[in-house]
């Protein structure tokens, strides 16, 4: 019995030992979990501090770009609106965020803020780098020299194009080749040179030419299209005419004349060289005419009848349904029949004739471009949708007629609708002047004259004439009006603040005429965004030149006048509608 209690006792002291340790290990357990919560606690209430700081930055970067945008649509430029310590002062409430960073690239018009967020008690920072472009909107102005039907350059005018985030305009330091010139859904577009004004007399387009439904024609002799020639229709070039890159043509190409072409050329109907032409690349259409002693180059390819007449020669290989040959073929000749026709043995393959040649490439449709958002530039009256966005809606009231005597102020007459704007100095030698130091849109419903004026403008500021005739039609005539920049820099859009300095709008179907004149007896040109699709522009040199962008139902750009087209306007908010911030990233940065 005794020996029974005794195990009994050392049972419970061997249970209570057990206990122990199951309690002593579950407490240390719970300890631990208690310790894990508390850490899992501080990460989150960390991370939730984070995710409130980086919340913080993006809505430091959300009101920054309102406020960019409100000032823009204030016609403030985007320089002014990064350099003035406005985007910078931006504070959260209470103070969460702010913009510790704004940097403006005037030369790929690019705006990046860095925006600093921290959370309410301040235990967390966190910083975004945002990077946005500045692109136009509501704009259709800016697209080079384009005819909604026409388009003529005539007795020695010239298209070529200049930087102006270089400065001005200068023949040799600043001048390009990438004016866009074009013909919409017209005509077509005719080239007409002098040779008796050589070299001033020489119709130059330093750039490409595209007509997306229309002709080419260069009528004169020695003509100049730096570029690409592009048609929906005929290509004609004639009497020493040059085209440094391509001739494409829907239907015929024709050189009549010592012309030449320094790429290939594709035809979706015939070709026709004659007389001494040149093409340094190859030839491809539905037949090939090769007279005189016109040389190809590259290699030819004609789905139908290939004919070399008098002393012509193909340099390459040739490919044809047929051949009629009386000029040499420097490579191989592929024909599908059986025979060639040679004039007397004077036809020459020098690499040898393949018959039958079923593997020989066929002329495939020339590829001609649409127009895209051109064609909504140029259409009717009652169905532009563009041209009533440009004119917008007229301020109520009417002022009567703007004139020098009753013009005190560009200031006075912003925002005012006008029956007619009549401004002139007495004469060349007397100009009336007048300052631009604000963002001034004048609208008339009548006639616009400005003549022997001088227009200084201010930087970052702009003068934008929509005339808004509703069907009346009234002439927009500017002679001998110079163009200046109030601090004597050389005028243009990328530096004067991404805007035109200048911008005409109109939905006149009558004549906008621009005379352009020096500036005592300084070449400057005057400089206008001008926007007209019903309208016939006509463009004169007097003593000085054009720069800016030109669109209009015809366009013709006569005399030895120069018309330099700006590439900041393809970047640029027009007098139509405040530019637009496209967001290109956004990327977390390290905080200071």
């Amino acid at each position: 019995m005794g020996i029974k209690m005794a195990q009994s006792g050392r049972q419970r002291g061997y249970v209570l030992v057990t206990v122990l340790i199951l309690a002593m290990v579950a407490s240390m357990v719970a300890f631990v979990s208690i310790r894990e919560n508390q850490l899992q606690e501080r990460m989150s209430g960390n991370q939730q501090k984070m995710i409130n700081a980086r919340l913080a930055a993006e809505k430091g970067i959300a009101a920054a770009l309102d406020y960019v945008k409100t000032q823009l649509a204030n016609g403030t430029d985007i320089t002014t609106i990064a350099n003035n310590g406005g985007i910078a002062a931006l504070r959260g409430n209470p103070d969460v965020y702010r913009l510790s960073n704004v940097v403006y690239s005037s030369t790929d018009k690019r705006l990046t803020l860095l925006s600093t967020g921290h959370d309410v008690g301040n235990d967390a920072t966190a910083q975004l780098k945002a990077r946005f472009e500045l692109r136009a909107s509501g704009s259709a102005i800016a697209k080079g020299v384009i005819g909604c039907e026409n388009l003529e350059v005539t007795g020695g005018g010239f298209i070529d194009s200049y930087d102006s985030n270089k400065g001005g305009y200068n023949v040799n330091s600043n001048r390009a080749s990438n004016a866009s010139v074009a013909i919409v859904n017209g005509n077509g577009i005719e080239i007409i040179g002098e040779p008796t004004k050589i070299p001033v007399g020489l119709s130059v387009i330093n750039g490409d030419l595209t007509t997306y439904n229309g002709y080419v024609h260069s009528k004169g002799s020695g003509s100049t299209v730096s570029g690409n020639v592009t048609a929906n229709g005929v290509v004609i070039l004639n009497g020493n005419t040059n085209v440094g890159g391509n001739v494409t043509a829907k239907t015929d190409v024709t050189l009549n004349g010592n012309n030449n072409v320094g790429g290939n050329i594709h035809s979706g109907g015939g070709f026709i060289a004659d007389s001494g032409s040149s093409v340094q690349g190859g030839v491809s259409a539905n037949s090939v005419r090769l007279n005189g002693n016109t040389v190809v180059n590259g290699n030819v390819v004609a789905t139908g009848e290939l004919v070399t007449n008098g002393n012509s020669t193909i340099k390459g290989n040739a490919s044809a349904a047929s051949a009629d040959l009386k000029g040499t073929i420097n490579g191989s000749l592929s024909v599908d029949g059986n025979s060639i026709a040679t004039d007397n043995g004077n036809g020459k393959v020098l690499g040898g004739v393949n018959y039958n040649a079923t593997d020989r490439s066929k002329n495939p449709q020339p590829s001609i471009p649409e127009p895209g958002v051109l064609a909504e530039y140029c259409k009717a009256r009652a169905d532009n949708t563009w041209l009533k966005q440009q004119l917008g809606t007229l301020p109520a009231g009417n002022n009567g007629e703007l004139t020098n005597s009753s013009f005190t102020n560009m200031a006075s007459a912003n925002n005012k609708t006008y029956s007619k704007l009549d401004l002139k100095g007495d004469n060349a030698d007397n100009k009336q002047v007048i300052e631009v130091t604000q963002n001034t849109t004048l609208y008339v419903t009548g006639g616009v004259t400005m003549a022997n004026l001088i227009v200084k403008v201010s930087h970052g500021k702009s003068l934008t004439i929509k005339q808004v005739t509703n069907g009346i039609n009234a002439v927009v005539d500017m002679n001998d009006v110079a163009i200046l920049s109030s601090d004597g820099a050389p005028l243009g859009t990328s530096n004067n603040g991404g805007v035109p300095p200048v911008s005409i709008y109109t939905d006149t179907g009558d004549q906008v005429n621009i005379r352009a004149e020096n500036h005592e007896g300084v070449n400057t040109p005057m400089f206008s965004a001008v926007y007209a699709p019903l309208a016939n522009i006509g463009i004169k040199a007097g003593a000085g030149e054009f720069s800016g962008s030109l669109l209009g139902k015809s366009i013709q750009i006569q005399n030895p006048l120069g018309f330099h087209y700006d590439e900041g306007l393809s970047n640029a908010a027009g007098g139509g509608g405040a530019p637009t911030l496209n967001l290109l990233s956004v990327l977390d940065a390290y905080p200071d």
